[in-house]
């Protein structure tokens, strides 16, 4: 990042509210690298040598205290990260396990190692703000950043500086053309298939009520869009489609354009999008997740969820 852009991006932070510290020395930076066994990629040591975010708009101190706390962090996120993955992979009805890791022992334990031994070998990740990373490899400026919960894997900018621009700014810059990192990159295709496969509408409607027996709506606060939005879905057994509706009076102008461009249809009162679903389901919670993470995950957006209630009509 050249000086003149990252001026600009400084500029634009604390425009956004964002609190700074004065920058880290050289001495500081490479004693945290030598302590995490990392190294800094360009662009955010860059920023990190002309200063140190420490609070947000909110009075949120999600941001790294890197002065505090130094390399200890990257070893705290690192156990943050694989946690989150040999969960699913152990908790989960349906365990979570990808193709290239090879077959899936039979032994939980014996899943387990696997799974440390291919994070072990995947490119270390450094925490930017919040559940927010960017990779330490390659040692090149432009490294996406991913929002990871578990195997929750969203990109949430293509680079540094788009990041900051969507999750301060609140723009909408394009995010999913980046940067290929190594094991991360298997997750995130994982996660964000841009069609639901492998369930039946049947399965998915009569799990759901089970799931979900008080009156109910799905959640969901969207990167972009501002406030809960408020999905009611229902199943069409004859034609194997999933419909979700969102009401008008729920969207502002700039919420209904982004609605638009994605795809949903308005009519009437309310806005609506078609989800074709086949094959069969046995894990209802992932359905009804994977029924609200379509909405958003094929297009890049994120998701906070706030509560996650389903009614099928």
């Amino acid at each position: 990042m050249n000086p003149a852009d990252l001026d600009t991006l400084i500029a634009q932070l604390a425009s956004w509210g964002v609190i700074f510290e004065p920058g880290l020395s050289d001495d500081k930076i490479n004693q945290i690298e030598r302590d995490g066994n990392f190294h800094f990629p360009p662009d955010l040591k860059s920023l990190l040598q002309r200063v140190l975010p420490i609070e947000d708009n909110r009075g949120y101190k999600n941001f790294p205290n890197w002065r505090a706390e130094g390399g200890k962090l990257i070893e705290k996120h690192q156990e943050f990260l694989l946690d989150g993955i040999i969960f699913d992979v152990t908790q989960q009805r349906i365990p979570y396990w990808l193709e290239n890791w090879g077959e899936m022992p039979a032994n939980m334990d014996d899943a387990v190692e696997i799974v440390k031994q291919v994070f072990s070998d995947a490119p270390r990740l450094i925490p930017v703000y919040g559940h927010r990373f960017i990779s330490s490899e390659p040692p090149l400026s432009d490294n996406p950043i991913f929002s990871i919960w578990q195997t929750d894997i969203i990109c949430m900018g293509n680079n540094l500086v788009d990041y900051f621009y969507n999750e301060f700014g609140r723009e909408n810059r394009p995010s999913g053309q980046f940067r290929q990192i190594p094991f991360w990159d298997d997750l995130y295709m994982a996660n964000n298939a841009s069609f639901i496969v492998n369930y039946h509408t049947t399965d998915v409607a009569e799990g759901l009520k089970r799931l979900h027996s008080k009156d109910a709506r799905a959640y969901i606060v969207k990167f972009g869009f501002n406030g809960n939005l408020r999905i009611q879905f229902t199943c069409s057994h004859e034609q194997f489609i999933l419909n979700g509706i969102i009401p008008t009076i729920d969207l502002n102008s700039n919420q209904l354009q982004q609605l638009e461009a994605l795809g949903w249809k308005r009519a009437n009162s309310y806005y609506s999008y078609d989800w074709r679903v086949i094959s069969k389901a046995v894990d209802y919670y992932t359905v009804a997740t994977l029924i609200v993470d379509t909405l958003v995950k094929a297009y890049g957006f994120d998701i906070r969820y706030q509560t996650i209630e389903i009614n099928i009509q």
